[in-house]
């Protein structure tokens, strides 16, 4: 596994959905640098009835930082997805400091972002997000499984 811990996260991401038999695509980042060659998100995910477009953000800050670590275009194209219904569209955010992992749709990140918050603390978190359960077993971090988590948060609001 790599020293990344943004990359470690994607991969422990990626172990979830296989453990709980989701389908999914992992896509890849363009290291080619090429105007166009952007991706809009780490994960598409299908889970009858819903489509979720899943961007992966780690940080070791007490605060998630959206203005640096959201790049435009996946902010932009993201809030344009989450718009379509069944459609789920947003960012896994993964507080090592903490140890939580949220879900946040991209519309509810913009609200918070336009009312001027443009780092996100644990408690904001915990009141536009969607806290995924998180443990350790031996040194290794697992999920409950992701996609439920979140389609049961879409179901009450």
């Amino acid at each position: 596994m790599t020293d990344n811990p943004g990359k470690q996260f994607e991969e422990l991401t990626k172990e979830n959905f296989e453990q709980f038999g989701i389908c999914y695509d992992r896509i890849h980042d363009q290291v080619s640098g090429l105007l166009g060659s952007d991706n809009v998100c780490d994960f598409d995910v299908y889970d009858y009835p819903h489509l979720f477009y899943i961007e992966c953000k780690e940080t070791k800050e007490v605060r998630f930082d959206m203005l640096h670590n959201i790049r435009q275009y996946q902010w932009v194209k993201l809030l344009k997805k989450d718009k379509y219904p069944g459609v789920r569209a947003g960012y896994l955010i993964w507080m090592t400091h903490y140890h939580r992992l949220f879900w946040v749709t991209s519309c509810k990140a913009k609200y918070y972002y336009e009312a001027g918050h443009k780092t996100l603390s644990i408690t904001d978190l915990e009141a536009i997000g969607v806290e995924i359960p998180a443990r350790k077993v031996r040194d290794k971090w697992k999920f409950a499984n992701i996609i439920d988590c979140i389609k049961k948060s879409s179901s009450t609001g």
